[in-house]
């Protein structure tokens, strides 16, 4: 045996074992730009999905972001109470819809989803009231304002202009003075005059729709 180990050793020049050369493939290494690019993405990605879940907003980009002071915009803001929690997987899925297509508008300068208590708010900023109109009378939000009788009791909106960009809170407190109720009854802890009486009104100022009895 050390006699073939022997001869093995000796094959070759110099007396070294002649081996199989081999030949490996060596992958190119991302380039740092590249391994920005898939960071920026997954935090992006990471971002808009806790959006959706704790409904906070998440800044447009630059492209999309408007913050017009020159000229008077149109708020719209909504709040609704659900019927029963069992409601919040539709109510979730809905105001996702109609977030998205908000935001995707032409004339939204800003859409926030807000909760304040059991009152789930939504607040949009446009550039004028048409323009909200063309997305209310969309499919998203038709969708939304047709499922209202069936997920919430109650719902109050409020739209009105203004020229300097407000706050959230500053529209919570103007919806919660100014505002209408279009679905259930009025409720004192809302803002709303117990004598009022709730109209059956679309976010359009139609009376008449079917979106939601007292």
């Amino acid at each position: 045996r050390a006699e073939g180990r022997d001869s093995i050793a000796s094959k070759g020049s110099g007396g070294e074992p002649e081996l199989p050369e081999k030949t490996c493939s060596v992958p190119p290494v991302p380039s740092i730009a590249h391994f920005k690019s898939v960071v920026r993405c997954a935090a992006g990605l990471l971002i808009d999905s806790l959006g959706r879940h704790f409904g906070c907003r998440r800044a447009h980009s630059s492209s999309t972001t408007r913050t017009p002071k020159t000229f008077a915009m149109y708020i719209s803001v909504t709040g609704l109470v659900l019927k029963s929690i069992w409601q919040m997987p539709r109510f979730q899925y809905l105001t996702v819809c109609a977030f998205r297509d908000a935001k995707a508008s032409v004339g939204n300068v800003r859409t926030s989803l807000l909760t304040r208590g059991n009152v789930y708010h939504t607040v949009t900023v446009w550039e004028s009231k048409e323009e909200m109109r063309r997305f209310y009378v969309g499919d998203a939000h038709r969708q939304a304002m047709m499922a209202t009788k069936e997920v919430a009791s109650y719902v109050k909106i409020h739209g009105f202009d203004c020229k300097e960009m407000p706050s959230d809170d500053e529209c919570l407190e103007l919806w919660r003075e100014g505002g209408r109720v279009v679905c259930g009854r009025p409720q004192e802890r809302h803002g709303d005059s117990i004598v009022e009486k709730a109209k059956e009104i679309n976010p359009l100022g139609v009376e008449g729709s079917n979106i939601c009895h007292s």
